[in-house]
């Protein structure tokens, strides 16, 4: 016995027949118990050659301009011929009774030659073995239909897909601020020719965070008055971490001085970063500085990051600037910088252990900042938010007490790119009784109703995402 809240695959191959000629479509019988045969379908135009592809891997691969959601990698030509008067072709594929290929996905692909032109592919499509007796078949014709909630790509049908990664550019300087004043010449900070580590703070709302997690994706200075010299740097790091320091700058309206002076970044360069992280290497080598790269909007960019940094979206954001002296270098460049209080160093937003020609730093070695400020460079922080979620309602199990098995996938995941699928049981449709999410499905056991959340991580570098095409939950 096997159920599925979306067209049932014998209906559609009974029906096929009578449909018109039309562009190539590609049907799989999304689940099937092993030693039971697998049905497939293909429909195009009547005597149109075909051909239908299986693999072992979901691709996807891009030849010739078309998408072909296979991975290539074990390709094979199950059928080739034409298709009949009707523009159809059906198929039934004996599969072994093998423990062994319990939870495998078959991948397929049509491809059909039209009288003119180049060839076309249809759909992709999957078949997940099983050993079950009965199984919870989303094969994702319609996810929205289907009820499935979250914040993936709704516009697609026919698998379950995520959102391309979103970016968002963020000054860390507000024009209108008034408590904000801008320093009256340019600051070289991590541009210091000889030597520094420089420790900056940005809150929550400096970075314009909504709680959702985002990869940093660059770093931009605005240089003073956007004047820039051409200079190199032989080695920069750029460490990040979250960091529990949220500056206050509110000033009393009777002292001017600040009513928070404390709660600032601490001079002591490792109380700043959040208890149990440490710094994360965003970049690490040389760095030019070419007045060629300055953008219209007036900002410079840091070396594009090395490696990703998710940032939480609620803690504040603790950058880390370590400069090694670098004797040929100008050290002209100087950047804009914001006083917010200007009766008071404190609190630290911004601290340093600077270099000079008499006494150069290694800002590697070094573990405490000379001194600090109120202050706040002109940054831009750029954010790609790579998450999304999607979410089923509880599905109803096709037998009483059922006893769940390991739920398998046939997914598309590209290089850079994941998928993670969590479940839970309840006793009513509703959630009432919900058990705990799990990657696993045991909790689930005995309960008549079963919920899954798929979390999706698109690649921000090449905008690739992941999708799903069949999700089989086999019942013993």
């Amino acid at each position: 016995m096997q159920t599925s809240r979306l067209l049932p695959f014998v209906p559609v191959l009974g029906l096929a027949l009578s449909l018109p000629a039309q562009a190539p479509d590609y049907r799989m019988q999304p689940a099937v118990k092993l030693g039971s045969p697998m049905r497939l379908l293909v429909l195009g135009q009547p005597g149109q050659p075909f051909a239908t592809l299986l693999d072992i891997d979901g691709g996807p691969r891009t030849i010739a301009e078309r998408t072909f959601w296979l991975g290539l990698r074990a390709l094979t030509v199950l059928h080739a011929g034409t298709l009949d008067p009707l523009g159809a072709f059906s198929a039934s594929l004996p599969t072994p009774n093998q423990a062994s290929l319990s939870g495998v996905a078959l991948y397929g692909q049509a491809l059909v030659l039209p009288r003119t032109g180049p060839f076309e592919l249809s759909p992709g499509e999957s078949t997940i073995l099983h050993q079950g007796s009965a199984a919870i078949v989303e094969d994702f014709r319609d996810p929205v239909a289907s009820g499935i909630t979250g914040t993936y790509d709704r516009s697609v049908k026919r698998r379950l897909m995520a959102v391309p990664p979103t970016r968002r550019v963020v000054s860390t300087i507000k024009p209108l601020n008034r408590l904000q004043w801008l320093f009256p010449q340019p600051i070289p900070g991590p541009l210091n020719k000889y030597g520094t580590r420089v420790q900056m703070v940005f809150r929550a709302s400096d970075l314009g965070a909504t709680g959702n997690e985002e990869v940093i994706t660059a770093i931009r200075w605005r240089p003073f008055n956007r004047t820039v010299v051409d200079d190199r740097f032989a080695r920069l790091n750029i460490r990040v971490s979250h960091t529990s320091v949220v500056p206050d700058f509110t000033v009393d309206r009777f002292s001017a001085l600040p009513m928070f002076p404390d709660s600032g970044l601490d001079l002591k360069f490792d109380n700043n970063v959040k208890q149990s992280e440490k710094l994360v290497s965003l970049y690490d080598g040389p760095y030019s500085i070419r007045k060629a790269d300055l953008r219209p909007d007036g900002y410079l960019s840091f070396p594009t990051p090395q490696t990703g940094f998710v940032y939480n979206g609620f803690n504040s954001l603790l950058l880390d600037f370590r400069m090694a002296p670098s004797p040929t270098s100008s050290g002209a460049n100087g950047a804009e910088l914001y006083l917010m209080v200007q009766s008071s160093p404190k609190p630290y937003s911004l601290i340093q252990d600077y270099g000079t020609a008499t006494n150069t730093v290694d800002p590697f070695k070094s573990s405490v900042a000379q001194t600090g400020g109120s202050t706040v460079f002109d940054y831009q922080i750029e954010l790609a938010r790579t998450i999304s979620v999607a979410q089923s309602p509880f599905l109803q199990a096709p037998k009483a007490n059922p006893d769940y098995q390991q739920p398998a996938i046939a997914a598309s995941i590209p290089a850079g790119t994941s998928i993670e699928v969590e479940y839970r049981g309840a006793l009513t449709a509703a959630g009432g009784s919900a058990s705990y999410w799990a990657t696993t499905i045991d909790q689930a056991d005995g309960m008549p109703y079963v919920q899954y959340r798929v979390t999706f991580t698109s690649d921000y570098r090449t905008d690739a995402v992941p999708s799903i095409d069949t999700l089989v939950i086999p019942i013993k």
